[in-house]
């Protein structure tokens, strides 16, 4: 039984022997006979379950029926994919996890979605709509970063990054945004995203996409994808762009996961704030999507939300 339900039921008898002591007493409730009131009051509401969480991303972002990786007491799994694992009937939802299990990480909590493509997503970023301008860098551009809002992260209520959490425990990447664009890859297996080392070509596997523009790149690339991690925190800062999904065969990343002139194609997170860039001009930007050589990848404000998954 949840923890809810009990103080639920509890609280519920409570009530009922508060009634019935008042009807002894003769006493009314809202000019109504307490006697009336406890005769009536004998089943429990249909509403006493857990509320729907908000809706962020065109989805019912509910938390699940049951809830023992919420429970203290409950030793929690390494991520959403464990889970998955051990009981593939889960819900999408809230649940806590601990991906260093006996180490001295604290286990927390995470937004998990267990149904797009065979389930088992962990969400480590989100970036709300209104993010970054033409002068001021997104909250997702150092990927080895850690925000350290957890709960905010998972809830919708905050941008945020945790994905170094993780500590490489994931093989699959989910970008999703405006309720039905996405990109999904599979990781090289010896480079992290998260982990803080700058790779401008990284090859990716399994690419697949929502994106006719970006898939018609990577066609163009004998359909070979690679992930371009040009920022590290704090001491890599390009102005253009920051990361990237692109073909295999595009070369450009003078000024970050591009070139001057915006040269360069692929998805593109913008680049660094006015005046803390290390290359080129500071275009500032959250993420940008999908650009052709010569259009301008840096410098625009999110308007959808953008999240960031990993399985």
């Amino acid at each position: 039984m949840q923890t809810r339900e009990v103080f639920t039921r509890s609280r519920l008898s409570i009530g009922l022997i508060t009634m019935a002591w008042a009807a002894g007493c003769g006493i009314q409730i809202n000019g109504t006979p307490a006697s009336a009131v406890a005769d009536a009051g004998t089943d429990a509401p249909a509403n006493v379950g857990l509320p729907d969480a908000q809706v962020s991303d065109g989805a019912t972002e509910d938390a699940p029926a049951s809830t023992p990786e919420l429970d203290a007491t409950v030793a929690p799994l390494a991520s959403c994919k464990a889970i998955k694992a051990a009981d593939p009937a889960a819900k999408d939802g809230l649940y806590r996890i601990d991906p260093d299990g006996s180490g001295i990480g604290a286990p927390f909590t995470v937004r998990c979605e267990m149904t797009t493509a065979g389930g088992g997503w962990t969400l480590v970023g989100r970036e709300l709509p209104g993010s970054g301008s033409a002068t001021k860098a997104g909250p997702l551009q150092f990927l080895d970063v850690d925000t350290k809002n957890p709960d905010a992260l998972a809830g919708g209520t905050e941008s945020g990054i945790l994905g170094a959490r993780m500590n490489g425990l994931y093989t699959d990447v989910w970008l999703a945004w405006d309720t039905t664009k996405f990109i999904r890859f599979t990781r090289d297996p010896g480079f992290d995203i998260f982990g803080g080392k700058v790779d401008t070509s990284s090859p990716v596997t399994n690419y697949t996409s929502s994106e006719a523009l970006l898939n018609g790149f990577v066609a163009a690339s004998a359909n070979k994808a690679a992930f371009c991690l040009a920022a590290k925190s704090p001491d890599v800062r390009p102005g253009d762009t920051s990361w990237a999904v692109k073909p295999d065969n595009d070369a450009n990343d003078d000024c970050g996961c591009n070139s001057m002139g915006w040269a360069g194609k692929g998805a593109f997170y913008g680049g660094a704030s006015t005046g803390d860039q290390t290359a080129c001009n500071a275009q500032g930007g959250a993420w940008a999507g999908p650009k052709d050589n010569g259009a301008v990848k840096g410098g625009i404000t999110a308007v959808t939300e953008l999240r960031l998954w990993v399985r």
